[in-house]
């Protein structure tokens, strides 16, 4: 027999904390994951670059008018539409990012998040039966490298030669070598801001062949070069050696390989990852719902032991020869390190 106080007393906490105040906020975020999901999907904001009426907006796509007016009003809550009686067009921020026709579409980064969304759905399973395996033409593919290129057009690859050029002066008939350039815009980019510049990407061939559709795309005249920078000679050395987000710059193992790379007097350039954050448990989660090692299980986002937890990357370069110029942080997840090769150099001795 149930007891009937449970009806008559007041719990410890009401449900409706639980309810409304945390898992009703869950909710909130779920919803406009899903609302951005559909609206991508109906490539709504192709359709809303200029004022448009929900109305007109359900013939043109051939929705339901009723539901596609409350989407419409569920995106300007967001913020990713502006409405005034009715009428609706992208915001700035949705006309660059996530119309398909912009130059700055991110339709590989959203594809991403959306497949990581179906991850979460079913997390039940996966923490049942072990994160998703030998996913590596997914976790590390075109995909993969696609989302990072479009990413890396918001801002990120402009501040990074805004800062080299407050910082050093590039020389403007030098060799440039982009080390495990990946995407390649990057190079493209230096090339663009010192024309004079002879530029080179390093990189294993699955990622140098996204790299040279890139520099056909952008008119870039650079040169890759396939190999793996562990075990492979980089040419050079060259005049400035940029490297980011990868083993190389900050793996203390490739030290002596990178100085050697830069001639005496260059320049090395570095963006890294920092931990900031990393330890958030459910980004750490996220990065372990698929994994190209079961073994590689519980590590924190960006995991791996050349991560830069110490100094010792830095100061190994520093005992080979190398002057800090300027050390700042970029983001919340990275930092810019710009360095210079003395005259000489010692290099290692052991």
């Amino acid at each position: 027999m149930k007891n009937p106080d449970l009806i008559t007393e007041m719990p410890a906490v009401r449900s409706d904390e639980l309810f409304d105040g945390i898992i009703g906020g869950y909710m909130d975020g779920f919803r406009r994951m899903a609302v951005l999901r559909a609206a991508i999907g109906l490539s709504l904001f192709a359709h809303t670059r200029g004022p448009v009426s929900a109305e007109r907006l359900a013939e043109d796509m051939g929705c339901d008018p009723v539901m596609l007016h409350m989407l419409c009003d569920c995106l300007a809550s967001m913020g990713l539409l502006t409405s005034e009686n009715g009428i609706y067009v992208s915001s700035d921020a949705a006309s660059l990012y996530l119309d398909p026709e912009s130059p700055r579409y991110q339709g590989t980064v959203l594809s991403n998040m959306f497949r990581r969304t179906d991850d979460w759905m079913d997390l039940e399973g996966i923490v049942r039966d072990g994160p998703r395996t030998d996913m590596s033409g997914e976790v590390y593919g075109r995909g993969w490298i696609e989302a990072i290129a479009e990413s890396s057009m918001g801002g990120g690859i402009a501040r990074v030669l805004s800062e080299v050029g407050r910082t050093v002066s590039i020389p403007s008939d030098g060799t440039f070598l982009d080390l495990g350039g990946g995407h390649g815009l990057y190079t493209v980019a230096f090339s663009r801001r010192y024309p004079g510049l002879r530029c080179f990407l390093f990189d294993r061939p699955g990622m140098t062949s996204v790299a040279r559709r890139m520099f056909d795309d952008y008119g870039c005249d650079a040169v890759t070069i396939d190999g793996d920078f562990y075990t492979d000679d980089l040419g050079g050395p060259y005049d400035v050696v940029f490297s980011s987000f990868n083993h190389s710059v900050s793996d203390s193992r490739m030290c002596d390989i990178v100085f050697s790379a830069v001639r005496p007097g260059g320049i090395l350039i570095l963006r890294r990852h920092v931990r900031r954050g990393d330890t958030d448990p459910l980004r750490v989660m996220e990065w372990n719902l698929r994994v190209n090692d079961p073994e590689e299980k519980g590590k924190v986002r960006f995991g791996g032991s050349w991560l830069p937890t110490s100094e010792e990357y830095l100061d190994v370069m520093a005992g080979l020869g190398m002057t800090m110029l300027s050390r700042e942080d970029l983001d919340d997840g990275s930092e810019l390190v710009i360095m210079r090769r003395g005259d000489a150099g010692m290099g290692r001795t052991d």
